[in-house]
């Protein structure tokens, strides 16, 4: 990995420069090495881009903030959700906190969730997808958000994915592993 100093101490053009000449110098001298190269402006890409850096070993770091804060102004509760789902806590909130902020109590029982990872049991193959989000939530308060089809995470796949089958994997965000037998 070439990672950018993105601490703002210098120019971001000067920066995505030096970084782009040390992974050419990379690829030469090691060519079999992978490697990825971080960058911060979206012009650099295009530069990285036409020196012969190909494009699945280089990403712009404002093009992602960008992504993020698109989905964010879409979804509300969007960042919330993915922040709590890359970083684990152990939450302690003391009972006059939750009196205060009643939507601090829900919160802090969303920061438990876990995405997994699963095959749906036999009772739900032939089925439609729609089924076993009903009963997911309804038995367990499990919310079965993608699927995988043909090799590809697909989010909500309501339409794409007509039928469970025994080799449907499914994900879905439970508050514990425990809660997924049953």
């Amino acid at each position: 990995w070439i990672l950018a100093d993105t601490t703002g101490t210098s120019d971001p053009f000067d920066e995505d420069k030096e970084n782009i000449l040390r992974a050419l110098s990379l690829s030469v001298r090691y060519p079999t090495t992978p490697m990825m190269l971080m960058l911060l402006m979206p012009e650099s890409k295009n530069k990285a881009l036409s020196v012969g850096i190909p494009r699945q070993r280089c990403f712009c770091l404002n093009e992602i903030k960008g992504g993020l804060f698109w989905q964010s102004c879409c979804c509300i509760g969007f960042n919330t959700m993915m922040s709590n789902l890359m970083v684990t806590t152990e939450a302690e909130v003391h009972e006059s906190e939750l009196l205060a902020s009643p939507w601090l109590e829900h919160y802090v029982a969303g920061m438990g969730h876990e995405v997994y990872g699963l095959l749906a049991v036999e009772e739900f193959w032939g089925k439609p997808l729609t089924t076993l989000v009903d009963e997911a939530y309804t038995r367990n308060s499990i919310c079965v958000f993608a699927a995988q089809i043909n090799g590809v995470v697909v989010l909500a796949p309501l339409r794409q994915l007509q039928v469970i089958t025994e080799r449907t994997v499914v994900f879905a965000l439970a508050q514990d592993e425990l809660m997924l037998h049953g």
